[in-house]
């Protein structure tokens, strides 16, 4: 079977490109307007093209890039984090939803990847499902931590696999022991050996041990 290429929207410094490649995909260009993760893309990625606005992408004004087989990618979060102003997906960053779902309406890629907080669940889920199953969509979602994973901390993140329900590929379930873990300082999973640079973390809020604490690799880590 080829590898599956990737088409990364929302891009930020390239964590869930990392990811696609480290799963055996290849990444074939990526979007992303932030400045500071622009040049982070580009060292890591300097083969892979960058375009800057998600609004033009395969537009008769825009650029066309290749068409990828999955696309991916984490839209912004403000106007859906318990943090924010609660504006859903009617909030003018969150509502880039819109564009990401107009890209997977017009591509029709095998599958698409959607990141966020897991507060979308009752942010604009229901209106995520909805548009998806519009244009002959279905799709499978979970909250998973970074905990289950080895790292001591919680840092919980939606994910949400989309794929054409005419061709309903087999569905890999999310095994049990990734789900949230207790609060309560129960047994956390072992830091695998290659996670050692998880093994602290500091109590002050927005920092994480081994990121210099400027505001653009701050943001940068955000995204």
């Amino acid at each position: 079977m080829p590898d599956l290429t990737v088409g990364s929207l929302f891009a930020g410094i390239g964590g869930l490109d990392l990811g696609a490649e480290r799963a055996g995909f290849d990444v074939i260009w990526q979007c992303e307007q932030d400045d500071f993760c622009t040049k982070v893309l580009n060292k890591h990625w300097p083969d892979v093209p960058v375009y800057s606005d998600v609004r033009t992408l395969f537009t008769e004004s825009g650029p066309e890039p290749e068409q990828p087989d999955i696309l991916c990618g984490g839209f912004p979060c403000q106007d859906i984090s318990l943090a924010g102003k609660a504006a859903g997906l009617d909030g003018e960053r969150s509502g880039l939803w819109w564009e990401f779902y107009g890209l997977i309406r017009t591509v029709r890629p095998q599958y698409a990847v959607v990141e966020n907080v897991p507060a979308i669940t009752h942010r604009g889920l229901k209106a995520i499902l909805g548009s998806l199953a519009e244009i002959g969509y279905d799709a499978e979602w979970q909250t998973i931590s970074a905990e289950a994973f080895g790292a001591p901390h919680l840092r919980e993140r939606f994910f949400l696999v989309a794929y054409p329900n005419c061709e309903v590929p087999s569905k890999p379930r999310i095994p049990w022991e990734w789900r949230r873990k207790p609060r309560d300082g129960g047994m956390r999973p072992p830091v695998r050996g290659d996670t050692d640079h998880w093994n602290t973390k500091p109590d002050v809020g927005k920092l994480a041990d081994g990121v210099s604490d400027q505001v653009d690799r701050l943001k940068g880590l955000g995204n």
